[in-house]
């Protein structure tokens, strides 16, 4: 801590403030001209969490633009601004080998991933609602019905030659 405070009374067209009285919610604050408002622009906060785009509530560690609905548990929170706009993209380079997304358990276990060829992976799943595969299915292992009703359908069909096992 320097003691310095950069805060002057009224930014005007100014980009940056820097303050940390007592009075103030933000550390420091980039925005364009004529921007205005918590969290217009770049806004790191007393508290550290950071506000990119626009944002009232900055409950989360990173916050991208204001959500419909807060949910302050999020360490990253987006938003995607707009009915046309991507929430998040990630992009691989040419050659990629590694996953471009995984989700991991607190000891580095891989629960889920995509790779770079886009063959998704997770450990366990539970799916509420319609699952449609367009393509081939593989199972490597048994076909566990949950239906309580005491009877269970499956339907198979053989074309092209290919035959159809079900017991």
């Amino acid at each position: 801590d320097f003691g310095y405070v950069f805060a002057p009374t009224n930014l005007g067209s100014n980009g940056l403030l820097v303050a940390s009285a007592s009075n103030s919610s933000s550390i420091m604050t980039f925005r364009a001209a004529g921007g205005s408002g918590l969290g217009s622009g770049l806004t790191v906060l007393a508290n550290g969490n950071t506000i990119i785009g626009s944002s009232i509530s900055a409950t989360n560690l990173l916050n991208l633009n204001a959500l419909t609905t807060v949910d302050s548990t999020a360490q990253l929170a987006v938003s995607t601004n707009g009915t046309t706009n991507k929430g998040i993209l990630v992009q691989g380079v040419a050659s990629q080998t590694a996953d471009l997304f995984q989700a991991q358990s607190s000891t580095g276990t891989v629960l889920a991933s995509i790779s770079s060829a886009g063959a998704l992976t997770v450990t366990s799943a539970t799916i509420n609602g319609t699952l449609v595969v367009n393509g081939n299915t593989t199972i490597n292992g048994h076909v566990i019905s949950g239906n309580t009703s005491g009877s269970t359908t499956v339907v198979a069909e053989a074309s092209a030659g290919l035959g159809a096992v079900v017991n």
